[in-house]
């Protein structure tokens, strides 16, 4: 059965045959994600991996993101970071055992920001000092961003509504924070990798004592081939990988 929710087409299949038919025949027709506003202000014109187009893009994307980021041997390499995370958590909620009541769901956004954080870029972002962004209330903004409905996505004449309701503020209030956010990120790390030999060094150390951090691995690949993987694609990957 075929309707529409405005201007998207939506397909509703309620059958083995039909679900064979998208799945294996057609598979490659119906993976891609429709398109959305929220995405491409938050992701840079929908550049990550989730909600990229099918197509060399994204399986030039999904290579790099399987290959250096997400492998079993880079995931295992962050297991001191994630060991260290939870000695942490746990001895934060050994710190709040004595209280009426522990907020499991603060303590546990905490811990998975640290994970991503360290693994992401090698250091903490979870508050103002030193005028750091808080990146845990950013990304929580975000996630709650991700979840809403432009009007305009399905009624494109109706998008004023979006502005009317403030939910075009919001959004584009969150995208410049992230974007001012890994400016200055990219711009230190891209200093640390400022030339072949250092890069050489910075390798030669991540190899011995530390793990290298998804953003240099990532600004590492953007030297060796500009046209696939630019800095706005890296910013998506790194927010959604």
């Amino acid at each position: 059965m075929l309707f529409y929710f405005g201007n998207k087409p939506t397909l509703v299949v309620s059958s083995a045959d039909g679900a064979r038919e998208i799945f294996k025949t057609h598979d490659t027709t119906f993976s891609s994600r429709p398109h959305s506003h929220i995405n491409d202000v938050i992701f840079n014109g929908s550049k990550d991996v989730a909600f990229s187009p099918y197509g060399e893009y994204w399986r030039n994307m999904r290579s790099i993101c399987v290959i250096h980021i997400l492998s079993l041997k880079k995931v295992q390499s962050f297991q001191k970071i994630r060991e260290t995370q939870v000695s942490s958590m746990v001895e934060k909620i050994k710190r709040c055992y004595s209280l009426s009541e522990v907020n499991m769901s603060e303590i546990l956004t905490t811990y998975t920001n640290g994970v991503i954080s360290l693994a992401s870029f090698d250091r903490k972002y979870s508050s103002h000092q030193d005028g750091d962004v808080d990146l845990m209330k950013l990304v929580d903004e975000g996630m709650k961003l991700l979840g809403a409905t432009c009007v305009g996505d399905f009624v494109p004449w109706l998008s004023w509504v979006d502005r009317l309701t403030g939910l075009e503020g919001r959004l584009q209030n969150v995208a410049n924070h992230f974007h001012n956010f890994f400016d200055k990120v990219i711009y230190q790390h891209q200093n640390r990798l400022s030339i072949d030999d250092q890069i050489i060094d910075d390798n030669e150390l991540n190899n011995s004592v530390n793990v290298q951090n998804f953003l240099d691995i990532l600004l590492q690949l953007q030297r060796e081939n500009k046209d696939v993987l630019t800095i706005d694609s890296i910013k998506a990957v790194i927010l959604k990988p």
